[in-house]
């Protein structure tokens, strides 16, 4: 272990008096985390006393400060300090020292820009590891998972991310590099091996972060300007004044200048992802298959390729690297069975980002309707929030503002913000979006169910952006960050909703439902099942009449759930009367569903089918809904015969059936997955011929 007056002497401070002989363990800058032996280091404008003492008491063996924290000299302790000129730099400087200078052990990619750097980090590592001898990590995937969640990892995070990799046998490190990071100087004392610059956007301009442009395309440049060499898009406007400035240490990567070292053509979009060809340097040109939509997915994988192949990938290694990288929360696309829904999940979150995102989606999907899910971080970037506005505004038919990483302000003063950069953009007219189109719902997953069942009223394309948050599981509010679903899930979650929901409506109307005939429904006690059959009535109703049959527990869900979708209903319970026939049945005519409530459904549905002279009885019995394995064609079968096939199936509803079909009801349908009991109950139903099951 190095001693402590190794560390001073980094540092440009003096020895001190047993300094040689006292061991650093660690090295830390959160309280938290702090370890008998370790050198503190007290960093930021917002660092209070209160966590030096709380390191020292730990029994830190130094604190380390500068004049931006030179309030920690009123503590009292016995530990050693030491005042130097930058907190940040001596961090960096003594990381390195600490874990063995890993980074210089690695070839390093630094990539930078405003946006694209998570999917061309991913691209890059997959398309390292797949050449012979290489084994490459991405730097964030390394990090211990105390540390704090960060694009770039402070410096003792980071050097400690690197040693590990290089203990894993790693030979490449690929590092995500933010603007903040460098103006916080976390990658201070670094020579990164190769540089990607991807782009430049306004944006991050705050208080907290950068006070202009200037500052922060300064913290872009500076990234490399610590590489010895770089990938540059020299589309971007930026990216030919950096190019000069890398002196012939560069290479260049474009979709529109033929003379780039790299050059993307015959770019063609298509099954939600993007195919072109890259010219290397005036050679053969090879292909390349990226997911995703949009000319930044291109732009992506072409800086992705240029960045590999100068590191020695192949171009095998680079084409199997990108088709197989799909950024998870990245423009993840998830599509229903139908295809009438699509929905997109990204992490879009500034103004370049989502004009980008939606003129992709306008020229992919020409015609849909665009719904855009979105909110605005508090406490930071406040300018971003008219932009955002101002972009969907043009671009998008629908819009909900959410919670987003609300923070301090608090999702109410943002959302009455945001309402009021829209009323007074929309005022102006001559915008895509229309006032009334814009909705606030606070919950992310309300506003996409919402979202989706607007969508599914019409027979529309419909294209569904969910942006800010990606796969990220955690929400910032006040002082703490919350655990939530992740837009990803909340995306396939509702596509599968939307899918079952769907395939209930298809089922019910291949069943010859949409003709004016009586129709009885069993229902199971369940809540799957109720939710199911409340949410597909709306399909039926109207065109059938419908009748439903179920316990009391399932009478009050199912009868619940209608009216929470606004269709009527009324219960019906047995007397010594019977049920009230002729008020059921005016009912159903007028469109309001009667739910016959029984304690014993096997023997009234028998007293039903005998008294009503229903044409179809449909039993739904499984929470998973209507599932068929395969499709199935009979033939049309005599009910002597029917028995004879039956005898022959193992299904425990034969019995049940005949006695139905002996009161003369045409067809019964039992929706509980089985396919004997689907069998069953179409072999007994005299007139099925040419009947098909429909299956997913």
């Amino acid at each position: 272990m190095p001693s402590l007056n190794e560390f001073l002497k980094i540092m440009g401070a003096p020895s001190v008096k047993n300094g040689d002989d006292t061991v650093v363990t660690g090295l830390s800058y959160d309280s938290r985390r702090a370890l008998a032996g370790h050198v503190f280091f007290c960093k930021g404008g917002s660092f209070l006393p209160v966590y030096a003492k709380r390191a020292s008491e730990k029994g830190c063996v130094c604190i380390v400060y500068s004049e931006e924290t030179e309030s920690v000299v009123e503590i009292k302790t016995e530990c050693v300090k030491v005042r130097v000129e930058n907190v940040r730099r001596a961090m960096a400087l003594c990381a390195a020292h600490f874990y063995g200078y890993p980074m210089d052990k690695l070839i390093s990619v630094a990539v930078t820009g405003t946006k694209g750097k998570t999917t061309v980090t991913g691209y890059i590592n997959e398309a390292l590891n797949r050449v012979n001898g290489f084994r490459s990590v991405i730097l964030s995937k390394t990090v211990s998972e105390s540390a704090p969640r960060l694009t770039t990892p402070e410096a003792i995070d980071l050097h400690c991310a690197a040693a590990k990799a290089v203990k894993l046998g790693c030979t490449h490190i690929v590092c995500e590099i933010s603007s903040q990071a460098q103006k916080l100087e976390r990658t201070y004392g670094i020579s990164f091996d190769i540089g990607c610059f991807t782009n430049f956007g306004r944006d991050h301009i705050s208080k907290s972060e950068h006070v202009d442009e200037s500052e922060y395309f300064s913290c872009k440049r500076s990234v490399l300007k610590q590489c010895k060499r770089a990938v540059i898009n020299v589309d971007d406007e930026k990216g030919g004044e950096l190019l000069c400035e890398m002196k012939g240490n560069a290479v260049s990567v474009s979709l529109i200048d033929r003379n780039a070292d790299y050059y993307g053509e015959n770019m063609c979009f298509e099954d939600h992802g993007c195919d072109l060809s890259v010219a290397r340097r005036s050679k053969k040109a090879f292909p390349i298959v990226a997911y995703g939509i949009g000319e930044f997915c291109a732009m992506n994988a072409l800086c992705a390729t240029a960045v590999a192949m100068e590191c020695g990938a192949d171009k095998r290694a680079v084409f199997e690297g990108i088709i197989s990288q799909k950024t998870e929360g990245r423009g993840e696309i998830t599509v229903s069975a139908d295809g009438k829904i699509i929905v997109i999940v990204d992490y879009a979150h500034n103004e370049m980002s989502f004009k980008a995102m939606l003129d992709a989606v306008k020229k992919e999907y020409p015609g849909a309707v665009v719904t855009v899910i979105f909110g605005c971080p508090g406490d930071k970037a406040s300018c971003r929030r008219r932009q955002l506005v101002a972009a969907v505004s043009d671009r998008a038919d629908k819009v909900t503002v959410c919670e987003d990483d609300s923070g301090s302000e608090g999702y109410e003063a943002i959302k009455n913000e945001m309402r009021g950069h829209f009323e007074e953009l929309l005022s102006e007219g001559a915008r895509r979006l229309s006032p009334a189109s814009v909705s606030y719902i606070e919950d992310r997953k309300v506003a996409l169910e919402s979202a989706l069942e607007n969508a599914s009223d019409n027979d529309m394309r419909h294209v569904i952006l969910l942006l800010g948050k990606g796969s990220e599981c955690f929400n910032r509010g006040y002082g703490c960050d919350e655990a939530c679903v992740s837009d990803v899930v909340l995306a396939k979650n509702a596509i599968e909703e939307y899918d079952r929901k769907a395939k209930l409506k298809e089922t019910f109307l291949s069943l010859g439902l949409a003709e004016k005939s009586r129709v009885l429904i069993c229902v199971a006690r369940d809540t799957g099942v109720s939710l199911e059959l409340a949410s597909s009535l709306e399909y039926v109703i109207g065109r059938a009449e419908v009748y439903a049959l179920c316990d009391r527990l399932c009478a009050d869900m199912l009868k619940e759930n209608c009216f929470a979708r606004g269709i009527a209903a009324t219960e019906l319970f047995e007397n010594k009367n019977g049920y009230g026939i002729n008020l059921a049945i005016g009912a159903a005519k007028s469109g309001i569903l009667p739910i016959f409530v029984a304690k014993d459904k096997k023997r009234a549905v028998s007293a039903l089918a005998g008294a009503m002279n229903f044409e179809h009885i449909v039993y739904l019995e499984s929470g998973e809904g209507i599932i068929f394995k395969d499709k199935i064609a009979v033939g049309s079968l005599s009910l002597r015969r029917a028995k004879i096939v039956l005898s022959a199936l193992p299904s425990p509803t034969a019995d049940r059936l005949i006695s139905v079909f002996e009161h003369g009801v045409k067809s019964v349908a039992v929706l509980n997955g089985r396919r004997a009991d689907a069998l069953a109950s179409f072999l007994l139903g005299g007139a099925a011929s040419g009947t098909v099951i429909r299956s997913g």
